[in-house]
């Protein structure tokens, strides 16, 4: 897209009904999140790209770029990260030099991923690419068919609230519908919420099942430890008990994962449906 498209995101004239812009100015780490805005495509979503500012007005090339979307209804309301580059160069000033900036590496891809997250409403859903060499690792395990939870670009989308359940997109073509992605949902309520992580923690199961993290596989490995935290986050996984186990003890049990599953919900910002 020609560079002269893009506005920063205060200029822009409907700013107020772009969430996305919200983010322009948000510290992130050391740095400031600038958002810039593009025009709309033809159902009305809009391009929106993010750059990084440090302390000395160094801003970074693009990190993220993708479309927003708001609407009426829930599902009206989607995020599709369409290009992500975690490590990213600092341009040049006149008193600063440029320099590379490893957002993976210094732990702020997550917090990225959750402000984008944060702007959705129950019901709707974020899509990320996984078509790049920076998530080669997702696309392979996608193609060994392993659970999307446990490969990097799923277990994020879950660490950051909208990863209880997924849709690949993996048209090979690309095409209109762009290149392969991840679709996660934000359920439209707890009780939708919990039908999810019971189906999750179900799949997890199995596919542990399938192997151990001391394998050789690397990739096979990853993905188990990944499953395994899954489980911990939604279940509250321990080792077996022996000999006898009363009834007070197992609803006690019971209990307690359930209060966990509903701390890590309401960490997603679901509530409720009223009684």
């Amino acid at each position: 897209m020609p560079t002269d498209l893009w506005r920063p995101a205060p200029e822009a004239e409907d700013v107020k009904n772009i969430p996305i812009a919200f983010l322009d100015g948000s510290p992130l780490g050391a740095f400031t999140m600038r958002v810039y805005l593009g025009p709309k495509n033809s159902i009305g979503a809009t391009y929106f790209q993010f750059v990084i500012v440090d302390g000395s007005g160094r801003e970074s090339q693009p990190v993220l770029q993708g479309l927003s979307n708001t609407g009426e209804y829930p599902a009206y309301n989607w995020i599709e990260v369409a290009f992500f580059q975690p490590r990213v160069a600092l341009i040049a000033t006149e008193t600063a030099r440029a320099a590379f900036v490893d957002l993976r590496g210094a732990g702020l891809e997550e917090p990225l991923f959750k402000r984008l997250a944060d702007l959705l409403p129950p019901g709707g859903h974020l899509m990320v690419e996984y078509d790049s060499p920076e998530q080669e690792e997702t696309r392979q395990g996608l193609e060994r068919g392993f659970p999307p939870a446990v490969t990097p670009v799923g277990s994020l989308l879950f660490r950051v609230g909208c990863g209880l359940s997924f849709k690949d997109w993996y048209f090979a073509e690309g095409g209109s519908e762009g290149p392969r992605k991840l679709q996660c949902f934000k359920p439209l309520n707890e009780e939708l919420a919990r039908s999810h992580a019971s189906l999750l923690a179900q799949e997890m199961e199995a596919f542990l099942a399938t192997g151990t993290a001391e394998q050789r596989d690397p990739l096979k490995r990853r993905a188990i430890e990944q499953a395994r935290e899954v489980m911990q986050r939604l279940r509250g996984e321990g080792k077996p008990e022996r000999g006898r186990d009363s009834i007070k003890k197992k609803e006690r049990r019971g209990l307690q994962r359930l209060k966990r599953i509903l701390q890590h919900l309401r960490g997603m910002g679901i509530k409720g449906r009223k009684q």
